[in-house]
């Protein structure tokens, strides 16, 4: 009857022999507690570039010898962690032997998939029952199964360590840290405990709705679950920050007055959880928040309009700009569809307490003003639907965007005013008419126009009048002062005027005013 020590010898003969067969590089550990007992190598690669091809395979096999009446091979705990938290491929051998000394059988078992997540299960038991305890005076058992045995040659132990392993080393352990970090969890491992501490439910509300960052002072405690297995952290004070998505979707509806055509919007619903008893709900639009606010005896709407640091497109300025309009007026009503319910909030607009409230609807109105001309002009360049640009872009542009748009639509006549030194030029060659141009940029497009003017000349008083400005193109071009410059060419070559004038500085006058002389009237932000 042989020993432990000698039917493991046995069986590490016997494998080295195997390796011998199949050409493989068989290296043992010098003392058994690395976890395995050999470095198996394979030949490197024999084709592709020297410097690209890819390295040659390894992995690390333990060997365990048992009678052949033994159901399972033990292996201490210790060593059983490194073979299952190693990256490179790691493989159990199980050799069988008789009461004559003869190989009955062998196994080979990969410490993957649920050989691996045994490993892991059975070291959480550990960690949950004692985790001081020492793993080397702890053992695990492996039992072979059918679909694991091999033939007892080289080229059997080879074929099913390649078929295995692949052919992608790097891939491998991919796979492998993947199964480290995901085995034995749930859909939902983790369960956090939280005691609020002065804090209204209003405030808690309030984070879970993203209208507040934190909630400071919160005693937590998470417990994780794996393998059915759940492990609690001592308690600890800290903080709560959360990401809030959104729970449904919704159509905002708004109308000046009864029966007008709304203008709408989608949003996104956030809501509170039903832990939470303060009904409260968030609207969630590009620019613009709503925040409704159910009690037992009435619902209330606050709005939050924040233009700044945000792109739209030349649409949702109009629609929200008029929407700001209703909002300080207090006009209108808002109606919010949900899409999952189909059900919808309906609340009349009132007026709110504002001090500023005339310099907001003077800006809201000059908004609107600007956001509509440039729609118009977007339109009539046929601009893509998508543009988007910042309110700055807008602000800085009021001018020339007021101007052009009048232009376009024909509605006013512009007056000209030129320096001395381009009106000498007009003077000296005395041209009937010529090419008027202008331009201005949004958005990395550059939106340009021209038209043709008449030219009259005052010898006497030593002016040049331009009037009579008939428009004719108006487009968008590449953002490039070379451009400019190729488009203005090209009209004067079309309309066969040679003299030409470009427009540096561009004014709008006030509303229902017959000219359109320079201005520096500011447009301030609206931020409510």
């Amino acid at each position: 009857m042989l020993d432990n020590d000698a039917l493991g010898e046995k069986g590490e003969q016997r494998f080295g022999e195997m390796c011998a067969e199949a050409g493989l590089i068989c290296n043992k550990a010098g003392r058994d507690r690395a976890g395995w007992d050999f470095v198996v190598n394979f030949a490197a690669p024999g084709v592709g570039a020297l410097d690209k091809r890819e390295g040659a395979l390894s992995c690390y096999i333990q060997v365990k010898t048992i009678l052949d009446d033994t159901r399972a091979a033990k292996l201490k705990l210790n060593m059983a962690e490194r073979l299952a938290k190693e990256l490179k491929p790691a493989f159990i051998v199980i050799f069988k032997v008789n009461t004559r000394k003869l190989f009955t059988g062998a196994f080979l078992l990969h410490v993957a998939d649920n050989r691996l997540g045994a490993i892991l299960k059975r070291l959480r038991e550990e960690q949950k029952n004692d985790p001081a305890c020492q793993l080397n005076k702890k053992s695990i058992s492996f039992a072979p199964t059918e679909s694991e045995r091999i033939d007892l040659d080289g080229d059997s132990l080879k074929s099913a360590l390649l078929r295995y392993i692949g052919g992608n080393l790097s891939g491998y352990i991919g796979r492998k840290q993947g199964s480290l970090t995901k085995l034995g969890f749930g859909e939902y491992p983790y369960l956090v405990t939280a005691k609020f501490q002065g804090v209204t439910e209003s405030d808690v509300a309030d984070v879970f709705l993203g209208l507040k960052d934190k909630i400071p002072n919160t005693i937590l405690q998470v417990s994780e679950t794996r393998f059915d297995i759940t492990i609690t952290e001592p308690e600890s004070v800290g903080e709560i920050s959360l990401v809030s998505g959104p729970h449904d979707y919704c159509k905002i509806l708004y109308r000046a007055s009864p029966g007008d055509i709304p203008i709408t919007f989608r949003g996104d619903v956030i809501a509170a959880p039903p832990m939470v008893r303060v009904q409260k709900i968030r609207i969630r639009c590009p620019l613009i928040d709503f925040v409704i606010d159910k009690t037992r005896h009435h619902t209330t709407i606050n709005y939050t309009f924040e233009p700044n640091n945000k792109k739209c497109t030349a649409l949702e300025w109009m629609k929200h700009w008029r929407l700001a309009l209703g909002l300080l007026s207090g006009s209108g009503a808002i109606e919010l569809q949900l899409d999952s319910s189909g059900q919808s909030i309906n609340v009349k607009v009132a007026p709110l307490p504002i001090d500023n409230l005339k310099q907001l609807l003077a800006s809201a109105r000059k908004y609107l003003r600007v956001s509509e001309a440039l729609l118009n002009l977007c339109r009539c360049a046929g601009v893509d639907d998508d543009l988007a640009f910042s309110c700055d872009e807008m602000t800085s542009n009021y001018h020339p965007i007021m101007v052009f748009d009048a232009l376009v639509s024909g509605r006013q006549q512009p007056v000209f005013n030129v320096d001395a030194h381009t009106g000498s030029i007009f003077l000296d060659e005395k041209p009937e008419a010529t090419i008027v141009a202008g331009c201005f940029s949004i958005e990395n497009a550059r939106f340009v126009l021209y038209g043709v003017a008449d030219v009259d000349v005052d010898d006497q008083a030593s002016r040049v009048l331009f009037h009579n400005f008939k428009y004719r193109e108006f487009r968008v071009i590449p953002d490039t002062d070379e451009a400019y410059k190729l488009f203005v060419e090209d009209a004067s070559r079309n309309e066969g005027i040679r003299n030409y004038l470009f427009l540096t500085r561009v004014g709008a006058a006030e509303e229902n005013s017959e000219a359109l002389p320079d201005s520096s009237v500011d447009v301030p932000r609206l931020s409510q």
